[in-house]
């Protein structure tokens, strides 16, 4: 018994202890009384005698006669099929026990505790028995809607997402939780132990509208994920996410085409693989979808931080330059209707989200199109704000191309930014300098006090060739050739390398001031400044805790831009690994589990090098600590804490993060920060009914005391211990073996013996 494999335990413990004798007579004289007539028995003679049958160690003769029975016989009460299920089981017939289990489901109360016992078999039998796998899933998947009201079918929630995951299966993933949610599992399970599945199906459904690799959204993924965002309670933030991510994605699919795209319409109900069907009117034409301005309204009315995100989605999901459809098929259809309720959102927003946002209206910003602020919605609002057009990340807001302006209308615009670094700005201010089109004037404002917003591109040729257009291409190709080689010995002086990463910290700190200072000035004179900025911040991380310190949005969005870069420091990348660099703002990624992923579990061994603390949690955690003491918190900041963090010697993050959670700042952070707090700082994160649900699937936690059970254990000591671990597993939200099997097999014979010793060995399940 003590060196049998555990599922073999388990099954014997489900088959046994539902064992009830209800008949005096002995199984062999059950059998010969229905032997001479089997198909005229009774339905209860046959649930009898299997029970006879188990009772006395016989039960393939037992489900020989009960099966000759039912092959004639429907029976109407699930007991018979329950019993011929364990009698199955027993002789060996693991696929018939399954079959009559299954059956047996489908006349049962699924609420019942039979209905438990078989759930559990099914699931043991497939998976441990017979080495099906698929089998199990496909039960899993097909009676989800059904039995998820029994706490064993749930039990099995966490082998089936797992599986499903695994295998990109989406509509699998929203279905079990649309079930595990109509069975009214509490808020605090669903936190604790389904976020990751829920933010796995977000991902699955966020992103490029085609993407290699990428989880297909199809129709049945779009019905299943509809109906589960509308059923969300326990998280609104969550289910508005949800509901437009795949609403956007349906959207954008439909209008490049292809009948397999999702369609939005009336679902008729859920189906058991299928998801939910769709009517469409006939005759619809997909160009003739309606964008789901609803849904991105009602994100954006209560979570105006997505404005970014939401206008990512009408752009076709991302900014790629590899991005392979074409944004002119979705994008343009309706666009100030789809802008309004971003601009909507705008003067919700932090100037830290705000300026990111208006970054993204830049010409160039989505990398094949399109263009933000082509938008007339878009357009009209900054001309509206000038205020925000003449400032460091404001777009060029002009209703024409910059070369079709008129010198007066150059000249009107040209104090409207002389803040703004878009690299357009220089054109227009030098054209305004030159008073007129006069190019040598214009050219030596461009390559003079305008020459700060200019990048290798500007200054490689083209704004000089565009001037010398506008100008009236004065002096003919000659003239046009010496004032690109004019720009090009302007960009010659810009290094490549402002320096190495091994030069000393006083000179790289020193270099980074120079630029620093330059770009925030009135009248910035160095060319190119914002993007040396970049290259000597990668290599002079000691002015991180600097700009992280520096309330001004400019300096949260350089040290945002190259924290997720690779760092150098004068040993190396910061995270002392070249393949695992960088610390993301916008998502938990823990630079330490990348490092584990990539190198294994015994990455201390293998890579000591790189099994260290990031060099630069300090400086982020001083950063949350004096955000939190003003009450606020940052997303992006508290992700890159997160992901900064180490297993080892971290006191003071776990207070800072007990402060951070007590504070009503934490309720303000994204579902993805607090889905990495949760996960990283376990109960520092949570709420006590939260944790106590993390703590009920933890084996070394239900079964601590069995764990702790010495070898000289009497047997009241053992009893104990091993009845506390069987209670807590089968209370468990998630099914898991038994741990400290090997301490009950080391007890003493005679306590092994006991009776109650024995009596709990049987009822393991």
């Amino acid at each position: 018994m003590r060196t049998r494999p555990l599922h073999t335990i388990v099954l014997a413990g489900l088959f046994l202890s539902g064992v009830t004798a209800v008949s005096a007579a002995s199984f062999d004289e059950q059998r010969a009384a229905i032997s001479a007539q089997v198909e005229s028995q009774s339905e209860d003679a046959i649930t009898n005698l299997l029970i006879a049958g188990i009772a006395e160690n016989k039960p393939a003769p037992a489900v020989a006669l009960a099966s000759e029975w039912l092959r004639r016989n429907l029976p109407k009460n699930p007991a018979l099929l329950f019993q011929a299920g364990r009698a199955a089981a027993l002789s060996g017939e693991h696929k018939d026990a399954v079959a009559f289990y299954q059956q047996a489901l489908k006349l049962a109360d699924p609420k019942s505790d039979e209905a438990g016992e078989a759930i559990t078999a099914v699931y043991a039998l497939l998976i441990n028995q017979l080495d099906n796998a698929a089998g199990a899933y496909a039960f899993g998947l097909n009676e989800a809607e059904t039995l998820a009201v029994n706490p064993r079918f749930r039990q099995y929630d966490r082998w089936f997402l797992d599986v499903a995951i695994a295998s990109k299966d989406g509509e699998a993933v929203a279905i079990r939780l649309l079930a595990t949610m109509k069975a009214g599992v509490a808020e605090d399970q669903l936190v604790a132990l389904y976020a990751k599945d829920f933010r796995w199906l977000l991902n699955a459904v966020d992103g490029y509208v085609e993407q290699p690799q990428a989880v297909p959204v199809t129709q049945e993924l779009y019905d299943a994920v509809k109906e589960l965002s509308e059923a969300i309670r326990f998280d609104d933030e969550l289910k508005l996410q949800l509901d437009w991510a795949v609403s956007v994605k349906a959207y954008n699919l439909a209008q490049i085409g292809g009948s397999a795209a999702p369609k939005p319409g009336r679902r008729k109900g859920a189906g058991k693989n299928k998801g939910l069907k769709v009517e469409v009117d006939p005759g619809s034409a997909v160009e003739k979808l309606a964008p789901p301005i609803a849904e991105a309204t009602a994100l954006l009315a209560k979570y105006p931080q997505y404005a970014k995100w939401v206008q990512d989605g009408w752009a076709g999901g991302g900014v790629g330059q590899h991005y392979r459809n074409d944004q002119k098929k979705y994008w343009p259809q309706e666009v100030d209707a789809k802008m309004a309720p971003i601009i909507a959102a705008l003067p919700k927003l932090t100037p830290l989200q705000r300026d990111e946002l208006l970054q993204s209206w830049r010409k160039g910003f989505y990398s094949t199109g399109p263009e933000v602020i082509d938008s007339k919605a878009a357009r009209d609002y900054m001309l509206a704000h000038p205020e925000l057009m003449n400032s460091r990340t404001g777009p060029l807001a002009i209703d024409k191309a910059w070369s079709q302006l008129t010198v007066e209308e150059v000249v009107k615009l040209a104090p409207l930014l002389a803040n703004n670094s878009d690299p357009q700005s220089s054109l227009v201010r030098s054209i305004a300098a030159a008073g007129g089109k006069d190019l040598d004037k214009a050219m030596a404002a461009l390559f003079g006090p305008e020459a700060w917003r200019l990048g290798a591109l500007e200054l490689g040729g083209a704004y000089a060739d565009q001037l010398w257009h506008y100008c009236g291409r004065p002096g003919n190709v000659e003239k046009r050739d010496a004032e690109i080689a004019k720009s090009k010995a302007l960009a010659a002086t810009v290094p490549a390398n402002e320096l190495d990463a091994k030069a000393p910290a006083a000179e790289r700190t020193a270099l980074f001031k120079q630029l620093w200072d330059d770009y925030n000035s009135a009248t910035p004179k160095i060319p190119s400044v914002r993007a040396r900025l970049v290259k000597v911040l990668r290599v002079t991380p000691e002015v991180i805790p600097q700009l992280l310190a520096d309330p001004r949005v400019e300096a949260q969005l350089l040290a945002r831009e190259v924290l997720p870069t690779d760092m150098l420091g004068p040993d190396g990348p910061l995270s002392a690994d070249a393949n695992t660099v960088g610390l993301g703002t916008d998502r938990y990624d823990p630079l330490i589990l990348r490092k584990t992923a990539r190198h294994g579990a015994d990455l201390k061994i293998r890579l000591p090098k790189a099994y260290v603390p990031h060099p630069l949690e300090p400086a982020l955690r001083k950063a949350v600590a004096d955000l939190l003491k003003q009450n606020k918190a940052e997303n992006w900041l508290t992700l890159a804490w997160l992901n900064a963090q180490f297993p080892e010697n971290n006191a003071e993050s776990v207070k800072l993060m007990e402060e951070l959670f007590r504070s009503p700042a934490f309720a303000t952070l994204s579902s993805e920060a607090r889905f990495g707090a949760r996960s990283w700082f376990r109960e520092k994160a949570m709420t006590p009914a939260q944790f106590a649900q993390l703590q009920s699937v933890n084996p070394l936690v239900v079964c601590k005391d069995l764990l702790a059970l010495p070898k000289d254990a009497d047997a009241a000591t053992t009893v104990a211990a091993l009845g506390k671990a069987i209670d807590g597993i089968r209370k468990s939200p998630v099914r898991f073996e038994i741990a400290g099997m090997d301490n009950l097999a080391a007890v003493s014979d005679e306590v092994f013996a006991d009776a109650k010793v024995q009596s709990l060995c049987i009822e393991i399940a």
